[in-house]
């Protein structure tokens, strides 16, 4: 009866020890792919600023679908910080899809050199250093890549 019991409480330890460990290793895999779909709608959001074209657009429009996606974390309380982690995760996508958003209408107005198109380059580059700034602060959330 004894060995029984001895046996139990082994079992019921071994179980808790892979249950936390496999949540930390779902939260760390949900981690490198909210990050690397941040880097790829970058890069696509780069390469549509360099030479706006439809196929272009639907790389970035794709790559915004995914990150949009990829920043409904549901992190568990073993990372730290991992409710802040889970609102910066949503104000990037949300900051993403605005700067998204204003770039389109941006190109597709087609304005030559006025005033507007200075007003309207100065906006964009105060959405994507709030894009940016919100994914440092992402970053000095997240835990260290070890």
């Amino acid at each position: 009866m004894r060995k029984v019991a001895v046996f139990t409480v082994i079992l019921a330890i071994a179980g808790a020890v892979f249950l936390f460990y496999r949540m930390g290793r779902r939260d760390i895999r949900d981690l490198k792919e909210f990050i690397l779909s941040y880097e790829v709608f970058d890069g696509a959001l780069a390469d549509f600023s360099a030479a706006p074209s439809a196929g272009m657009e639907k790389k970035a429009e794709a790559a915004l679908a995914e990150l949009k996606t990829k920043s409904d974390l549901r992190l568990s309380s073993l990372i730290k910080n991992d409710a802040k982690l889970m609102e910066a995760a949503r104000e990037i996508a949300a900051s993403s899809a605005e700067e998204w958003s204003h770039l389109r209408a941006y190109e597709n107005a087609g304005l030559s050199d006025s005033p507007e198109k200075d007003a309207r380059t100065l906006e964009q580059n105060e959405l994507t250093s709030r894009r940016k700034a919100a994914y440092v602060h992402f970053q000095e959330l997240a835990p260290a890549k070890k």
